[in-house]
């Protein structure tokens, strides 16, 4: 049963529904007033497709493949616990990141020493001393002639140090004479010269013009006199990317040789100590890593890096800058066609802004 309030509201729903379909809605636009609209209509669209056309969707872009390309290989060197470093073509407009990882770590707390990830080797003269950098270490002093501890690493795939490598290890010579410290076959190789100085160097491959890799020669970097003191221990760090092969003792810098060329594959095992004569010093926390991971960004044409802008950009293990290269945090400068240019800051700790 309907109550009075109820049949009214009905009433006057039917009353709307009658009228909308009434006679009222019959009522139109005429057809100057439809161009008219029309002709509004296609203005307004004009001037938004003019301004979206205006904006370089693909220019603005060159930010966010910049910050991507830093904060990834600071990512790289938090995850792996090792070097990452973005490289800045200024002429190209390109950046080129590489992350390393550790393939290979020896501590000589043992009789025959092991390695890492199964790397165990065979020691043939020389001898395990307690006063090592760390615990104990691998002494060759009064050892025969190529005495040595030989890993068969050129058969693990992931020593492949073609695009670059990091060596580091502590050393204590006991005097300045001279002698090789650690061979990678005949890739790399470090040794002492008698006046105190190291010699590094690798064997070398360069792009032919077919596109295949040809040996030319070796890369070789001697240092400074006296960066090794005898009878106290030194921590050295060798690195090379493809740009730079580098030196350091102590964290600082003892030389540097320019030089853009692959690395040789490894075609026989690892020597630590050996060669015609033995090296007199002892060797500890050895630890070898290599290009893990790689990465190459173009920017878009209507982009390029400002001049100033630095070539390199290292993140050392944990994220942060690596300190021997950079004293304070780094910037780069993107510019664009329409004289814009947009800083991006790398801190000190490694975070992008």
């Amino acid at each position: 049963m309907q109550t009075a309030g109820t049949s009214r509201f009905l009433s006057a729903n039917a009353h709307r529904r009658v009228t909308r379909g009434g006679p009222a809605s019959l009522a139109g636009m005429t057809l100057v007033e439809l161009l008219i609209v029309m002709g509004l209509a296609a203005l307004v669209l004009g001037f938004g497709v003019g301004a979206l056309t205006s904006i370089d969707v693909s220019g603005r872009s060159a930010v966010g493949l910049v910050q991507s390309s830093l904060r990834s290989a600071r990512s790289w060197a938090v995850a792996q616990d090792a070097p990452a470093s973005v490289t800045l073509n200024l002429a190209e407009g390109t950046l080129s990141s590489r992350g390393l990882a550790v393939v290979g770590t020896w501590h000589f707390e043992q009789n025959p020493p092991k390695g890492a990830f199964d790397l165990n080797g065979e020691l043939v003269g020389g001898e395990i001393v307690e006063d090592g950098f760390l615990g104990s270490a691998l002494s060759f002093v009064g050892a025969p002639p190529e005495a040595g501890y030989e890993v068969a690493v050129h058969k693990d795939p992931a020593f492949d140090l073609s695009d670059g490598f990091v060596i580091q290890c502590a050393l204590r010579p006991e005097t300045t004479a001279g002698g090789q410290i650690l061979k990678l076959g005949r890739a790399v190789s470090i040794g002492a010269e008698n006046d105190g100085a190291l010699k590094i160097e690798f064997a070398a491959l360069r792009v032919a013009d077919n596109g295949e890799r040809k040996e030319a020669g070796k890369a070789i970097l001697r240092t400074q006199a006296g960066v090794l003191p005898p009878n106290r221990w030194s921590r050295l760090m060798v690195s090379y990317d493809r740009r730079l092969l580098r030196a350091f003792v102590e964290g600082v810098p003892v030389g540097e040789l320019e030089e853009s060329a692959y690395v040789a594959p490894l075609a026989e095992a690892m020597v630590v100590g050996g060669g015609r004569r033995a090296w007199q010093g002892a060797i500890d926390s050895l630890v070898v890593s290599a290009v893990a991971g790689s990465e190459v960004v173009q920017l878009p044409d209507s982009a390029k890096f400002a001049s100033g802008s630095p070539e390199q950009i290292v993140f050392w293990p944990g994220g942060g800058l690596d300190r021997v290269v950079h004293s304070e945090p780094v910037e780069l400068t993107i510019e664009f066609d329409d004289g814009v240019q947009v800083p991006i800051r790398v801190g000190l700790y490694g975070n992008v802004e």
